[in-house]
């Protein structure tokens, strides 16, 4: 009987020690995932872009690592009026950044690249969500156009 308890007992030490070292690389492989960022959903999101209904969407939009520049190109292609852009404001996280152009006039079908600093500053590669308010004067009265973009710094 004292044979049979001590057989158990190895075989319960033998399982518990693989399964053990299997759980622990199990763990830091899954701390080096996360230190990489493999765990961040927005690195595998690319380019996007959402909202901007009556405007219509950026041709194109940047975010620059070396100085924490934010490039937005817009264009003027919905309205069949000029619009007047009053403020822009982009919201990284929970810090803004507000531009106001000084008299930026769009006319039907005309793009303008708009540039303005932002903060935080991130690191290259890194995977960004932009909430972007643009205030906007057309037909003598006020709009307000929200979206999102996201990318990767550059």
């Amino acid at each position: 009987m004292r044979k049979f308890a001590r057989e158990k007992a190895q075989s319960a030490m033998e399982y518990l020690m693989s399964y053990g070292w299997a759980i622990f690389i199990v763990v830091i492989l899954a701390a080096a995932f996360y230190g990489l960022g493999l765990f961040n959903p927005l690195m595998f999101a690319g380019r996007t872009v959402t909202g901007f209904q009556v405007l219509g969407t950026p041709i194109d939009w940047e975010l620059k690592s070396a100085d924490g520049k934010f490039i937005l190109n817009l264009e003027n292609g919905r309205l069949s009026t000029p619009l007047t852009i009053r403020t822009i404001t982009a919201t990284i996280g929970d810090q803004s950044t507000s531009y106001s152009p000084v008299d930026l006039v769009l006319k039907p079908g005309e793009s303008r690249q708009i540039e303005f600093e932002t903060t935080p500053v991130l690191k290259p590669g890194n995977a960004y969500s932009i909430k972007i308010a643009i205030v906007y004067n057309s037909g003598g009265l006020d709009h307000t156009e929200i979206g999102t973009v996201t990318g990767q710094v550059n």
